[in-house]
């Protein structure tokens, strides 16, 4: 196995964090700057807080978990149960957060081979039906309606977060964090200023997956499955890049306040470039808040293997209709304008044939500057982009 490294750093000076072992008490008796190695396999119900300037790698197939391991299932006709105890430490109302639906109030999620399964309210035939389940609290029991056998089944809840890293120049590489019963607006993964995460994947979190500050780079990682948000940016002059957000969104949260993909709220100088987004419950990108000076961009040459995202949402264009056409200046490409929905005081449009283009905000409304043709596909997907009218300054581009 071979270990790249930002830094120079010999083999000794690398602290190995074992599989069964207290990993932050390892990392409590060490100084900042430090490098940590994360054994391979899941390590389950770890909170890690790193010091100023650490690093963490995982070997091959190094996983935190914030999920225990459901095993000992049992028939009680005409449902599947599992008896308690179950892991306390996750309160289970979350009332603080925007909801959609009931759900997303409770932060615990139950995980079918590392998919969660939506949670229903009451203990009905209806779990009989597809992938649900249900989760009698009182008596710490929980019912599905499927034969779990040969299935990993998991239960987020047996830690807060996975890591905690708000002091400057954290390193994280190729390391997974998976099914974490986040809460009240916060992310499995917290990252401080200077930040950089690499190949690395976070996934199920009940509320939102990574959150990042100022000057932090982003690259070559996965961030799907999680409830409200795949990555909240909370800073400025970052770069987000060669990167999968994929079924964030799923948990019932309120879709007109942060559901989505990636969102970028209030900040300058970010660049989010060759990106892939795709079925997620809310925008994949999303600037907001007076978002300003800020770069998309989407290469059509750097995954060719995923397929081009044909839905563009923009805040506050007009009143357009379903049939309508937006034609671009100088040239006879268009797009057809399938969908118009209207939230609040945000009009939402889904747009079929998007062609390659400049996109610039001026005076609340928006410019199209063709430079070609994306290849289309047969329906919309997707939504790609969403820009709040106080989003001034924004290129969007595609090479």
């Amino acid at each position: 196995m071979i270990l790249c490294f930002t830094k120079s750093i010999a083999f000794s000076d690398i602290v190995r964090l074992p599989l069964g072992e207290d990993l932050q008490s390892i990392i409590i008796e060490q100084d900042k700057q430090t490098s940590y190695l994360l054994e391979a396999g899941v390590h389950r119900g770890h909170e890690l807080v790193l010091k100023e300037g650490d690093s963490l790698i995982g070997e091959a197939g190094a996983v935190l978990s914030g999920a225990e391991l459901l095993k000992g299932w049992r028939f009680e006709d005409p449902y599947w149960v599992h008896d308690e105890p179950h892991s306390k430490l996750i309160p289970y109302l979350d009332d603080e957060s925007r909801v959609w639906e009931q759900r997303a109030n409770y932060p615990h999620d139950l995980f079918c081979n590392d998919q969660p399964l939506v949670q229903r309210m009451a203990l009905t035939r209806f779990l009989l039906t597809g992938n649900y389940w249900f989760y009698d609290y009182e008596k710490d029991k929980i019912y599905i309606g499927f034969n779990p056998k040969g299935l990993e089944m998991e239960l987020s809840g047996l830690s807060n977060f996975g890591l905690s890293a708000l002091e400057k120049g954290i390193t994280v590489k190729n390391v997974r964090f998976e099914n974490y019963a986040t809460y009240n607006l916060r992310p499995a993964v917290d990252l401080g200023a200077d930040a950089v995460f690499e190949n690395s994947t976070v996934s199920g979190s009940h509320c939102i997956g990574i959150r990042i500050k100022s000057n932090s780079i982003i690259r070559n990682s996965v961030f799907n499955h999680n409830g409200l948000a795949g990555l909240h940016n909370g800073g400025d002059s970052t770069l987000i890049e060669f990167c999968e957000f994929g079924y964030n969104g799923w948990a019932g949260f309120s879709g007109d306040w942060a559901r989505g993909g990636c969102k970028v709220p209030g900040v300058t100088n970010t660049i989010i470039r060759r990106n892939y987004a795709h079925h997620n419950i809310g925008p994949g990108f999303w600037f907001d808040i007076n978002a300003n000076k800020n770069l998309f961009e989407i290469s059509e040459k750097a995954y060719t293997k995923w397929p081009l995202i044909e839905t563009l949402i923009i805040h506050r264009y007009g009143t357009l209709a379903a049939g309508d056409k937006i034609v671009l200046t100088g040239n006879t490409t268009s797009f057809d304008v399938v969908e118009v929905n209207s939230v609040a005081n945000a009009t939402y449009m889904t747009l079929r044939g998007a062609p390659k283009f400049t996109f610039a905000a001026s005076a609340g409304r928006y410019k199209f500057t063709p430079t070609g043709t994306f290849k289309s596909l047969d329906a919309p997907t997707d939504t790609l982009f969403v820009a709040d009218s106080t989003a001034t300054n924004l290129s969007l581009i595609h090479i």
